[in-house]
């Protein structure tokens, strides 16, 4: 750290400014001049003759500041006609309870133009005819699955029965060659 000193030491005297903290003095004496010219607020406005104002006056909120400049708010301490940000419940939308009331509205007064009426009614007759054909569609696959099936479990119970049947003779012609051969087997002994 003393190599540092030095350096700091051995500059001619000439200390040069900071150019950030140069630009913020400058805004901060534009600003102050700025903000000497206020605009005077009106107390009230009155309501004009026949009209009814639905709005509440406009209460005049204006942010404290410090002699910098800057704005000191503080949100736990911001109130508008005497509610604060935390009574206030957050929205993001509509609060009547459907989102879409403005556009539902809208949709009441627009009138659909004839075309579109008649496509639509076109279109529903289309998909009712096509659901109309799916379902005669549908019905003879069941048929011709169902006599599909039956047809093979017919067959397949026709070659059980073959099957059952060819074992058998095999069995009764394998056995009389076993019985027929030990008979000889038997003779040849004697």
């Amino acid at each position: 750290m003393a190599d540092f000193e030095n350096f700091e030491s051995a500059g001619d005297g000439n200390v040069e400014e900071d150019p950030a903290a140069d630009f913020l003095a400058r805004e901060q004496t534009e600003l102050a001049g700025l903000e000497d010219d206020n605009f005077p607020v009106a107390d009230a406005p009155q309501p004009t003759a026949g009209l009814e104002d639905d709005n509440p006056p406009v209460a005049d909120v204006t942010p404290p500041t410090t002699a910098d400049g800057f704005n000191t708010y503080d949100e736990s301490s911001a109130t508008v006609n005497g509610l604060s940000d935390a009574d206030v419940p957050q929205t993001n939308g509509p609060t009547d309870g459907s989102g879409y009331a403005a556009i539902a509205q809208v949709d009441k007064h627009h009138r659909e133009p004839e075309k579109i009426k008649l496509w639509r009614e076109e279109q529903k007759k289309r998909l009712e005819h096509k659901d109309a054909e799916e379902e005669n569609k549908k019905e003879i696959w069941r048929e011709t699955a169902k006599k599909e099936l039956e047809d093979w479990l017919k067959n397949q119970a026709e070659q059980l029965i073959k099957t059952k049947e060819n074992n058998r003779a095999a069995a009764a012609a394998e056995l009389a060659d076993i019985t027929c051969g030990h008979a000889e087997a038997l003779e040849k002994k004697k």
